[in-house]
């Protein structure tokens, strides 16, 4: 059995309920990617503070969209590209898949 060494995670309310997890799976060695556009905080400051916080003990914070795209990975799969171009272009403010193809 493979166990997996990287996490990517998200939460309601970023100042608890993504942090704190996050810092312990760091301390427990994994690797932690925190999707900082799909996480709240209870307001704007305390969710930019526990971004600064999470990212000062290794916490790396990514978007939906980088994070999805680095899943996706190969961008020559064109069986896949269209389903993944779709999703990543409902998280912009755009939303319009012709500006960002």
């Amino acid at each position: 059995m493979t166990l997996c060494s990287r996490l990517l995670m998200a939460g309601l309310w970023t100042e608890v309920r993504l942090t704190f997890p996050a810092l312990s799976a760091t301390e427990d060695g994994y690797e932690v990617f925190a999707v900082v556009d799909a996480s709240a905080g209870s307001n704007t400051a305390a969710h930019e503070a526990a971004i600064i916080r999470m990212s000062q003990k290794g916490v790396v914070p990514v978007s939906t969209a980088s994070a999805l795209s680095e899943l996706h990975g190969d961008w020559a799969r064109s069986e896949t590209y269209d389903a993944v171009m779709d999703i990543v272009a409902t998280t912009w403010a755009a939303g319009d898949r012709a500006s960002i193809t």
